[in-house]
């Protein structure tokens, strides 16, 4: 397993919808739109959360019975950033390809950061441009934050939870990216801060060979952030879990 230890500083910037794109992946149909040289599937679901357990573990989500229409990545998970937003039914990854496929491509899986409770995989937050005009596919993911994923109780099938969706949107890649023009053997994790920590935690534990390569951004699973259980046993205690 090759490591690497890189920082990379991604762009903000703003993309309007332009001509529609389709894909017949393994879970359905799902229509995208295309901007330059770039092509855009925002906001697929990969997952769904049992809304009358949601600490509880994630499942993959349906197979598709019409088109998804992927061109909207607004839904976050729940976090507060000036009030508490976002939806429990948040699991989502974006993929962006180029327009221009040749050979299957080399795949870049990165988790964002945020300390385990805030931040998403947005295009506004994570713009593509930079890795697609070097010819690879990226894939950025939501998964669940604060209570809802990372729980440190006594009763462990609550615990993990979004390192639990990691796997499961890692899952969804190694089935589908094929259909965009990846390459499933040749999968890059990288993340940033608590991304990068839970990249480094997937490498530990990587038996099912959902990856093949590693990028740690500022952030290593020996850290005092994932020590600290202290806030999240309060949570749990206020929800009398």
């Amino acid at each position: 397993m090759l490591i690497l230890i890189l920082f990379i500083s991604f762009c903000e910037c703003a993309f309007g919808h332009g001509e529609r794109v389709e894909v017949n992946t393994l879970d359905g149909i799902v229509q995208g739109y295309n901007v330059g040289n770039i092509s855009m599937f925002r906001g697929i679901p990969y997952a769904e959360v049992d809304e009358n357990n949601p600490f509880a573990d994630a499942h993959p989500y349906p197979h598709f019975d019409k088109p998804f229409v992927a061109i909207d990545d607004s839904t976050i998970c729940p976090q507060y950033v000036n009030g508490i937003k976002g939806s429990i039914q948040c699991l989502r990854v974006n993929v962006y390809t180029p327009q221009d496929l040749g050979l299957a491509l080399p795949v870049m899986v990165f988790l964002h950061g945020g300390a385990f409770y805030e931040g998403s995989g947005s295009l506004t937050d994570w713009a593509p441009n930079f890795l697609i005009k070097h010819n690879v596919i990226l894939v950025t993911v939501n998964y669940r934050l604060g209570p809802y994923g990372n729980l440190c109780i006594p009763n462990t099938q609550y615990n993990n939870q979004g390192l639990k969706d990691q796997v499961l949107a890692l899952k969804w890649v190694k089935r589908n990216i094929k259909s965009f023009g990846g390459d499933s053997d040749n999968v890059i994790l990288f993340g940033h801060s608590a991304g990068s920590i839970s990249a480094d935690i997937h490498l530990l534990y990587n038996n099912d060979n959902l990856f093949n390569k590693v990028i740690l951004q500022s952030g290593q699973a020996v850290t005092p952030l994932i020590n600290d259980a202290t806030p999240y046993k309060k949570y749990a205690t206020d929800i009398e879990m």
